[in-house]
């Protein structure tokens, strides 16, 4: 897979780092709106053993007109943000807000960490990011940071096997502290090699969008919940494929999902939650060595939830 990345950036580097300068004035044009998290409504769950809400900023799209591009080339990144620190191929946002992100890099990282009272909105107009000793996408810490994929394009990350030792070391390709959210129409490809796909220690949720997943243990993970509204999935996990997992709160540690297309390879269970699993929608195509559905205490599945019989 490295072997592949590598070359994959040799073909594309110089092209990437002039097109993700050249389209940004098509980029704002299409994503440019009033940069709040007051566009949209709430969405409350529908369910019978959970209850929650897909917020305003879950469903944040637009961005700021000056929202900043943060640019990964090769063996670079550039931005002149002042809530952006760089340091060799590691981009830090310290300040809260709306960033652009794109670019190739064979080792490098995203890090959000601003104050627990600020939210962070990322575009990702075509990244792709792979980082040896950390996650490539970090969330260290946020109220809340929401991702958009920008419709038309794919984004890819990928980690390696090599373990990690520290003991607040992330344990995912993609992983966040605090509650994080994907949406937009566009594709994001993780390659997991060392723990699991995308993890979050709060709420991780997705919208909208496609999403290909590779995990040797879980390929989503939300400690206290994973809900999701709507997207295409495909998850290839070696244990679990959707997991939840809080225990000491009843509240939490639930699966809820209202609409979309699963289509679920997995060593465990498809689906594993410590407490509730609500699927009011949704269609799903299992290959599991474990049981389709866990759940701890208690599931269940509205008639608008299929379970298909045969492969797609």
């Amino acid at each position: 897979m490295k072997r592949f990345f590598l070359l994959f950036v040799l073909l594309c580097l110089m092209l990437c780092a002039v097109g993700c300068r050249e389209d940004a004035a098509t980029t704002a044009a299409t994503t440019t709106g009033t940069g709040t998290e007051n566009a949209g409504a709430v969405i409350p769950f529908q369910s019978e053993l959970v209850s929650g809400q897909f917020t305003k900023f879950d469903q944040k799209t637009d961005v700021a007109a000056d929202a900043p591009y943060i640019v990964f080339s090769g063996s670079a990144v550039s931005c002149s943000a002042q809530g952006v620190t760089v340091d060799g191929t590691t981009a830090v946002i310290t300040e809260g807000g709306d960033y652009i992100v794109c670019g190739i890099c064979p080792d490098g990282q995203l890090i959000i960490e601003v104050p627990k009272t600020e939210k962070v909105h990322l575009v990702f107009d075509g990244l792709s990011l792979a980082c040896d000793l950390s996650a490539p996408l970090y969330v260290k810490s946020a109220d809340k940071v929401t991702v958009t994929l920008k419709d038309g394009t794919v984004s890819t990350f990928a980690d390696t096997a090599t373990p990690l030792t520290a003991p607040d070391a992330p344990t995912a390709c993609i992983y966040a502290k605090d509650d994080l959210t994907f949406n937009g129409s566009g594709t994001l490809r993780v390659e997991a090699q060392r723990n699991n796909g995308i993890g979050c220690s709060n709420d991780l949720c997705f919208i909208s969008g496609t999403y290909e997943v590779t995990a040797p243990k879980n390929a989503l993970k939300g400690n206290d919940s994973l809900a999701i509204l709507d997207g295409a999935f495909t998850l290839n996990a070696g244990k679990d494929a959707c997991k939840a997992d809080t225990i000491d709160d009843p509240a939490k540690g639930f699966i809820y999902i209202a609409g979309g297309t699963f289509r679920i390879t997995a060593g465990d269970d498809g689906l594993q939650a410590s407490t509730a699993i609500e699927l009011q929608g949704g269609r799903f195509y299992f290959a599991c060595t474990g049981k389709k559905v866990n759940a701890k205490l208690q599931y269940h599945r509205a008639d608008s939830a299929i379970f298909e019989t045969a492969a797609p």
